[in-house]
């Protein structure tokens, strides 16, 4: 768990490698309620690299 300018968050990742490709996957999990919530509470982040 992290704890960034008050707020509290879980974060789960999972990351692919392919011989021509690496794709990158997170999700954040929000720990707080009301004003301590993230703005990216609920997120799914995707980061995607080519390789040439």
């Amino acid at each position: 768990m992290k704890d960034a300018a008050n707020r509290r968050y879980f974060t789960l990742g999972a990351g692919f490698a392919y011989s021509f490709a690496t794709i990158n996957l997170s999700y954040i999990i929000p720990a707080g309620s009301g004003l301590t919530r993230s703005p990216l509470a609920n997120t799914l982040r995707v980061g995607v690299e080519l390789k040439f």
